[in-house]
């Protein structure tokens, strides 16, 4: 079933990442990545990823053959986490809903989430 989502489209995902992005986002990206056990992590799943404010993070804090699978569904908000990496940068893109993910349980080392619960429509089915 889809259910729609808040759509943050137009100037808010370049807003958002400019504004509320260096004093709130970044702090508990910078946090969050720094609690990953770095050497007994090959995988790691970001759902909603928003502006790819923790992706970036990630990206630079993690070995480069760690794979990295980002997911959101707002594809304004995904071009714009999309345009802080180069081609050679590892990163999968993946736009899927975080209630109905295309992956085997037990496939990441680590799973991370910032902020994004909050937009989940079906929140208890998105944390199982």
């Amino acid at each position: 079933m889809k259910v729609e989502h808040a759509k943050f489209s137009g100037s808010i995902p370049a807003a958002y990442d400019r504004y509320l992005g260096p004093i709130l986002f970044q702090p508990y990206a910078e946090d969050l990545a720094a609690r990953l056990p770095v050497k007994k992590t090959s995988s790691v799943l970001e759902m909603a990823c928003e502006t790819g404010i923790l992706t970036r993070v990630l990206r630079t804090c993690l070995p480069s053959k760690v794979k990295l699978i980002v997911t959101d569904l707002n594809e304004p908000m995904f071009r714009q986490a999309a345009a802080k990496f180069g081609k050679g940068e590892k990163v999968r893109w993946l736009e899927a809903d975080v209630s109905d993910l295309p992956f085997d349980d037990r496939k990441f080392n680590a799973v991370v989430r910032q902020f994004g619960v909050m937009f989940v429509p079906d929140k208890a089915l998105a944390t199982r």
